[in-house]
């Protein structure tokens, strides 16, 4: 089962000449506080779901991050994704890409509009075929400007939706050279960084961000920032401000949707409750909310319901992480055939992304050392370990190793995966396996503790009962 992906954090759209830049706010620097220590005074913001005056409407991006996901055809199980929807697709981007090769007449900034439209809608709709109508329209906006700061800060956000993350960071930088006010441009730096490895980087970068336009934006990347550093506390409540501010629908169920698995990593339920039925309040078919409501049914231990979600989540959206928590939950049903149709539309989804040219990312490895095969696994954890040495492609690369039995290379990397103070149940679960499988009874008890504490919401349903299992073995108790 992959692993939690990076956070997709909004992008931000070019506000108009006239709209004013809000004012700076300060925001604390990360760490998590010893017990009595105060929060952040609580910054003002509007009545949930009303967008400040003068805010421009951000277009959420929806790139996979633990729920982060997402195909325009919705295909049930049963009928696994071919190639007749796929030729669809690409017939329909061609047709797109064709459409912005051949208009000339277009200004710079119409064609960045129409790639930014592509972009949203392609990562959106987990539709990376659309990235090629996204990158002809950026592609001829630079050919007729490569001034423009904005047709840059596109590129890079493209680039980093095709998980290349270094050019992404290069692209984002020559924005900056260009604009340096550019918030665009910094979003799309903050996220490069963040996938290079470079956290120092990447939360200076956040907090730049925030100065220059505070706002559902910058509110989701702090918010990662901290959750990658173990506070958690800080993390919901910056997602919860990020609720606050969004301005659409989409918007508002992409805030919530993170409110409510962060409330679930601490082990807060109702919390998580309340903001799934928020998030439904203004976005009733979102399909990161049906999601949501399957953790919220796995953590109830209400495998029927947990099914239906899933199920109507991958009607909208088959995904790699859908469908194959689909399958997990139709195996423990006794449904194994079913369970095999999902995977299937797991490996679909896996093939339409590298049809579209996108680079091979953590949650892939992990299905390969589960449903594949552990030495591929292997092979393609160390290239996205090389491209992107993040705390997630450190877990992935661990994981892989230590499915092809080779625990003592994995347990660096999973010390790697760590390494920022994470309190993510499964980088927590998969060290704790390969610290079992060297016989470190101890330390993996350690994890497995901090793993199972939220309940098994924050983990999926194999890991869940393999962590018990663990715990069990090593003499430990919950």
């Amino acid at each position: 089962m992959p692993s939690p992906a990076p956070r997709a954090v909004p992008s931000l759209g070019t506000p108009s000449p006239a709209t004013p830049s809000p004012a700076p706010r300060a925001v604390p620097s990360p760490g998590t506080p010893s017990p009595g220590t105060p929060s952040p005074a609580p910054r003002a913001v509007p009545s949930p779901g009303t967008p400040s005056p003068g805010t421009p409407s951000l277009s959420v991006l929806g790139r996979f991050r633990a729920t982060r996901r997402n195909v325009v055809t919705a295909l049930a199980v049963a009928a696994v994704a071919g190639a007749a929807p796929l030729l669809a697709t690409t017939l329909v981007t061609d047709s797109a890409t064709r459409q912005v090769t051949a208009n000339s007449t277009q200004d710079p900034q119409t064609l960045v509009g129409i790639g930014e439209r592509e972009l949203e809608a392609a990562r959106a709709d987990d539709d990376p075929v659309r990235f090629a109508a996204a990158q002809a329209a950026f592609d001829r906006a630079l050919r007729m400007d490569d001034g423009n700061s904005a047709a840059r800060a596109g590129q890079s956000a493209l680039l980093a939706a095709r998980h290349r993350f270094a050019p992404a960071a290069e692209q984002a930088r020559a924005a900056l050279a260009i604009n340096p006010a550019s918030a665009p441009a910094m979003a799309a730096l903050v996220d490069a960084l963040t996938e290079l490895g470079q956290y120092p980087q990447a939360l200076a970068e956040a907090q730049r961000l925030d100065r220059t336009r505070p706002g559902l934006a910058s509110f989701a990347r702090l918010s990662y920032q901290y959750e990658l550093r173990g506070d958690l506390p800080r993390a919901l409540q910056l997602m919860r401000d990020a609720a606050d501010e969004a301005a659409t629908p989409s918007q508002a169920a992409f805030a919530r949707l993170h409110e409510g698995l962060l409330a679930l990593a601490v082990g807060d339920a109702p919390a998580a409750r309340h903001a799934l039925a928020a998030g439904r309040a203004v976005a009733p078919d979102d399909t990161g909310l049906f999601y949501l409501a399957a953790r919220l049914a796995r953590a109830d231990g209400d495998l029927a319901a947990e099914m239906r979600s899933l199920q109507a989540a991958v009607d909208r959206r088959p995904t790699v992480t859908y469908a194959t928590e689909l399958a997990d939950a139709l195996r423990a049903a006794g449904r194994t055939r079913d369970a095999a149709a999902a995977l299937d539309v797991a490996r679909a989804a896996r093939q339409r992304a590298r049809t579209a040219g996108v680079a091979t990312e953590a949650g892939e490895v992990i299905f390969e050392a589960e449903r594949g095969s552990p030495a591929e696994a292997v092979r393609l954890g160390a290239r996205v370990w090389r491209a992107a040495p993040s705390v997630t492609s450190a877990d992935a690369y661990a994981w892989a190793l230590h499915r092809a039995g080779r625990d003592a290379e994995a347990l660096p990397m999973a010390d790697r995966a760590i390494r920022l103070g994470t309190r993510d149940a499964m980088l927590r679960y998969h060290r704790a396996a390969v610290l079992a499988a060297l016989g470190r009874a101890d330390a993996a008890a350690q994890d497995l503790r901090m793993a199972l504490a939220a309940g098994p919401g924050t983990l999926t349903r194999p890991a869940a009962a393999d962590a018990v299992r663990l715990l069990a073995r090593s003499g430990g108790t919950r």
